[in-house]
């Protein structure tokens, strides 16, 4: 958002300059600039960006070329515009949007003597913008790679989560299928031996160790009752 301001108050402080200094209907100018400072604006929705530059350039280039006395300011936007451009722009639409603005510099510099100085500067800009769209496209390509590897990293990690929910499930699951065929049948088998001794010698110790042994029984299977209700929770999530 910084960077969008940053442009929007150099594109202004050119606008600002042409109409102060070399701006021969500055009403005009001033209604120019208005208009081309609301383009400017929509060039943040990313549709139809080349027609939104061209339209940037022929309003330029007609205020520069019939309400200007010098159209070196009037180039200097021109150039900031395409050099805009090379930011937003896919290559083949910048190499239209650069052909458009060399010749609208053209027409521009018929009226005045266009020097070699000039010729230079506008050839020096355009490999410039080539440059910067160059690095603007492999830049956005590196970040839809990032972008693609992040997710991919997202999805392995939510896999490895899974996968070791499940083992962990899967070893809840094994223990308390152990506990209740290993701990829960050997109680089993002691209250029933403590009942058929209970019933032989009429002691009521035995009814006492009795008693211990249904209740860790109970105990035993509330709490693989507890194993696998978790387990099942945890499937249907």
């Amino acid at each position: 958002m910084r960077v969008f301001w940053i442009r929007i108050i150099s594109f202004s402080i050119l606008w600002l300059y042409e109409i102060s200094f070399n701006s021969t209907f500055q009403a005009v100018s001033i209604i120019a600039f208005a208009v081309t400072l609301g383009i400017y604006f929509l060039l943040t929705i990313p549709r139809f960006l080349i027609w939104k530059y061209t339209a940037l350039l022929i309003i330029l280039t007609a205020h520069g070329y019939f309400f200007t006395e010098e159209a070196i300011a009037t180039a200097l936007l021109l150039l900031y515009i395409v050099l805009d451009a090379a930011f937003r722009l896919e290559k083949q639409n910048q190499i239209i949007l650069f052909i458009q603005a060399g010749l609208l510099l053209l027409l521009l510099g018929l009226p005045d003597e266009l020097t070699v100085e000039r010729v230079v500067l506008y050839l020096f800009v355009g490999i410039l913008c080539f440059i910067v769209n160059q690095m603007c496209v492999e830049r956005r390509e590196q970040q839809e790679i990032y972008e693609e590897l992040l997710g991919e990293y997202r999805t392995m990690k939510r896999f490895h989560i899974n996968a070791e929910n499940n083992a962990r499930l899967e070893e809840r699951t094994r223990i308390a299928r152990d506990l209740h065929d290993s701990v829960g049948h050997r109680l089993t088998a002691l209250i029933m031996s403590l009942e058929m001794l209970s019933i032989q010698q009429k002691d009521t110790a035995y009814d006492e160790l009795k008693q211990l042994a249904k209740e860790s029984l109970e105990d035993t299977r509330l709490a693989v009752r507890a194993l696998q209700t978790e387990h099942s929770c945890n499937e249907e999530i």
